[in-house]
């Protein structure tokens, strides 16, 4: 019998690590998101996809989580476009400010909420944490 419980034990563990594993993983998407438009403006987008295409089919929290996030960083890059066409060839020198103006708070706002995901991936369920978003893509 007690061979039984060591068996168990050892389960419970892996699978305990593989949820860290996980929420690691989960993490340091939510935190390239945030970080990575410093670094680089593919960077933000390129980490969690790379992490999300490798990993969404070992675990739904991945795919949820990577699925948020390039949405998130979509709708991002639709709306700068956008923006960026209109205030080149419609739209004014006044208007165009206010584009920019709404952006900058949106590029604020994701990048907050990139952090806020990042730390309360932990205490809630992972369904529960996302990004606002227009247009879903994935």
């Amino acid at each position: 019998m007690p061979v039984a419980k060591k068996t168990v034990k050892k389960k419970s563990t892996v699978k305990a690590i593989k949820k860290d594993n996980e929420v690691t993983l989960v993490k340091l998407m939510h935190l390239f998101f945030a970080f990575g438009w410093f670094l680089t403006p593919m960077g933000a987008i390129l980490v969690p996809l790379i992490i999300w295409l490798v990993k969404r089919d070992d675990s739904p929290m991945i795919d949820q989580q990577g699925k948020e996030i390039l949405n998130f960083a979509l709708n991002i890059i639709i709306a700068v476009a956008a923006s960026i066409i209109l205030a080149v060839t419609i739209i004014g020198v006044v208007l165009s400010i206010i584009i920019w103006v709404i952006l900058i708070i949106t590029a604020v706002v994701g990048f907050i909420l990139a952090i806020i995901n990042a730390i309360t991936i932990n205490r809630k369920n992972y369904k529960d944490i996302g990004y606002p978003c227009f247009i879903r893509v994935l």
